[in-house]
């Protein structure tokens, strides 16, 4: 048997680094393809998915949640049982109808949809029941029981209230001159003690009439 001369073996070596290249070739020319036509399946069906969330109001049915409405009920407190609308509303009727004269104008409550929105007084008495509660009681998902509304109902009535009383800020909140002070402070000494006198701003709640303030001895 004859020995392949140098140059046969340079040939069969450059034949099959160039077979090797084609074939490296062709492999990456197939991962490619696949790579591309995966990207496409997958950016499909993404495309498909945010596009039926988007179409699909409620992603997973399921029975509307009754409600009865007990906001009717105030007008029969106010009538007949004003107590009873205290416990609401935390306001007695009269003050309930001044801060609805002072915010109803407000553009928060006015929009150019072609759904209106519910009456201010509404939407004021769910503000005020939540303001009055504190818990669960407060929560979106109790007054919207309460009041018959939905959730998002309820926390929309809420921020718009908040937006138009805070409008109010300035001419509603003011520091008391000298002789408010002087007045709240002998209120405050009449209905208490002599040494409290100087606390007149912290006297909402009960006020125990002592006749001076107690210390504690060790």
């Amino acid at each position: 048997m004859s020995a392949a001369s140098p140059e046969s073996l340079l040939d069969v070596d450059m034949e099959a680094q160039s077979s090797s290249q084609s074939d490296n070739e062709s492999d990456s020319s197939i991962s490619s393809d696949f790579d591309q036509e995966f990207i496409a399946i997958f950016e499909r069906r993404y495309c498909d998915l945010v596009r039926e969330i988007e179409n699909t109001r409620v992603l997973s049915p399921a029975p509307p949640v009754p409600k009865m409405s007990q906001l009717p009920l105030l007008d029969h407190f106010r009538e007949y049982n004003v107590e009873r609308w205290r416990r609401k509303l935390q306001v007695e009727p009269e003050t309930f109808d001044v801060i609805l004269s002072l915010i109803q104008e407000d553009p928060v409550f006015y929009n150019n949809s072609n759904n209106p929105q519910l009456p201010v007084e509404v939407q004021l008495a769910v503000f005020l029941f939540r303001a009055g509660h504190y818990g669960n009681a407060a929560s979106p998902e109790d007054t919207a029981g309460w009041s018959g509304l939905s959730v998002g109902g309820v926390e929309k009535c809420t921020d718009r209230v908040i937006v138009a009383l805070l409008a109010l800020h300035d001419n509603a909140i003011s520091l008391p001159n000298e002789p408010e002070k002087e007045a709240a402070k002998e209120w405050v000494e009449e209905n208490s003690c002599p040494e409290w006198r100087d606390g007149f701003l912290v006297c909402d709640g009960s006020k125990i009439p002592f006749f001076s303030t107690t210390r504690t001895t060790r």
